[in-house]
């Protein structure tokens, strides 16, 4: 799929002799969902006060905490993580690490068919 989403200008995802979607690699990824953005804290306490910020403040389509990672799932992320800095450094939640994970064409056929391109394969 790597291949696909970087050479290809139309794609075709096709499930059992039929197409199910077809757009552009940006339009398809786009068409599943946000972009995850991890923030690392250096304990939970710290993690659940800057999950309860973001839920007030920014409003993320989902967010959960797990081991110190608040996980927010948001549209554009790379334009809003700045922003995300800002507001929790404002209110002296430090961020330890953060990482942005966009859909990938992978993901987009694991929504439109309900199983993984590796499940075909077997």
């Amino acid at each position: 799929m790597d291949e696909a989403d970087k050479l290809c200008d139309t794609i075709a995802i096709i499930d059992n002799g039929t197409i199910i979607v077809k757009g552009t690699p940006i339009e398809l990824k786009d068409s599943i969902g946000a972009d995850t953005i991890l923030l690392g804290f250096p304990d939970m306490d710290i993690a659940r006060n800057a999950e309860a910020l973001l839920i007030a403040e920014i409003k993320p389509e989902k967010i959960q905490t797990n081991n110190n990672v608040v996980y927010v799932s948001i549209k554009d992320g790379e334009r809003m993580m700045p922003e995300l800095l800002r507001l929790l450094d404002a209110n002296n939640l430090k961020v330890q690490s953060m990482t942005l994970s966009k859909p990938s064409l992978d993901d987009v056929f694991l929504r439109y068919t309900g199983r993984s391109l590796r499940e075909d394969e077997t």
